[in-house]
């Protein structure tokens, strides 16, 4: 019984890691709108060094 607890509190952690990370992209992608190209271009530079 206790195994099957612990792996029912798994699986509701990782679904609210997996709802936190969704709203995460999706405030990502918003804020990425509103960005000036400048600002884009200087984010596009940076991944492309850590890279």
């Amino acid at each position: 019984m206790q195994a099957i607890g612990d792996q029912a509190a798994d699986r509701r952690s990782f679904l609210r890691l997996a709802e936190t990370l969704t709203d995460f992209l999706l405030r990502l992608g918003q804020s990425a709108e509103t960005l000036e190209i400048s600002d884009r271009q200087r984010i596009v530079r940076l991944l492309v060094k850590d890279g």
